[in-house]
């Protein structure tokens, strides 16, 4: 604590992690590993018609759209249609090769 001047180091130094990691901007090509392991593990439902016989849900791309804290849009065509397990798996793995420790993560869906 501050008064018995114990961890203020130590302390401080978490405080600099975090504010890093509030700031941190990542390129669209590393986010890539992210976005094929997820559309990989994905596996959507398809359409009856033969003719056109492709996913109903298609995933597009992950970006990052901002910063302070970390904001990234998934785009895929029908966001409604999308399991609510999909943007936890994208922060899982966002944070565990980033490091976002001590960060809000904001994963917005849409077309």
């Amino acid at each position: 604590s501050a008064v018995e001047r114990k961890r203020v180091r130590e302390t401080l130094d978490a405080v600099m992690h975090v504010m890093e990691n509030f700031s941190r901007e990542i390129s669209i090509e590393a986010l890539e590993p992210i976005f094929f392991k997820v559309k990989g593990g994905y596996k959507p439902k398809w359409t009856n018609v033969r003719k056109d016989r492709k996913p109903i849900v298609q995933l597009k791309r992950l970006k990052q759209v901002g910063m302070q804290p970390p904001h990234f849009y998934f785009k895929v065509n029908k966001p409604k249609d999308i399991p609510a397990a999909i943007p936890r798996i994208i922060e899982r793995e966002l944070r565990d090769r980033f490091d976002f420790r001590g960060v809000r993560i904001i994963i917005e869906i849409g077309t």
